[in-house]
């Protein structure tokens, strides 16, 4: 059961909205632009963000109506609902049909703990946001915003194999962020901030 709601999940993470967006609207590949990630985060950096806001719901989406229709419908676990949250990130970060090139899963993962556990969805979006606003940096923020998951939910005393197995969540995303990390320690990365200059030019 636990490999299919990872199967399952994967599945669903394999849609990829910022890969349809840029092809429908802009006529090209996110990941051959700006980062070369096909995420929210790319999106927003490049095309701006009205793409950006569209490509964030889509990310969230594909993975809060499956896992809502499990918890709500077939009153899954509190495991199977989190496995199923880690095969959607697995699916955009790596889907098979684009050579398992595909997002970083910050708003995938937002999605996923919006029906785990909405307090701390709450949290760590907060602590995103101000995480962002300070450091100027997105991809920081979303490392640092998701290492605080396992803490949140050991705090919220959820099961120990739930904690243990939800920290390969953050060492995922700074697995996916490598490239991020690299530029910010050149400082290559590109800030927040450029993305409102670009709009007043």
């Amino acid at each position: 059961m636990n490999v299919l709601a990872i199967l399952a999940g994967y599945l669903f993470g394999c849609f990829q909205t910022s890969y349809i967006i840029s092809k429908v609207i802009k006529k090209s590949d996110i990941r051959d632009t700006g980062s070369k990630n096909a995420g929210t985060s790319n999106m927003v950096m490049t095309f701006g963000w009205k793409l950006g806001f569209m490509t964030f719901l889509g990310d969230i989406f594909k993975i809060i109506i499956p896992m809502a229709i499990a918890k709500y419908y077939f009153n899954t676990s509190p495991m199977l609902n989190l496995l199923l949250g880690l095969g959607a990130i697995l699916g955009h970060n790596f889907p098979f049909y684009m050579n398992f090139k595909g997002g970083k899963g910050t708003a995938t993962t937002l999605g996923m703990l919006l029906i785990l556990d909405y307090r701390i969805c709450i949290a760590i979006s907060l602590i995103l946001v101000i995480l962002a606003l300070i450091t100027n940096y997105i991809a920081l923020a979303s490392m640092i915003a998701i290492a605080l998951l396992p803490l949140a939910l050991y705090i919220l005393k959820y099961d120990l194999n739930i904690v243990l197995i939800s920290i390969f969540i953050p060492m995922l995303s700074v697995y996916v962020h490598r490239r991020n990390i690299k530029d910010m320690l050149s400082k290559k990365e590109k800030k927040i901030s450029s993305v409102f200059k670009k709009k007043k030019n």
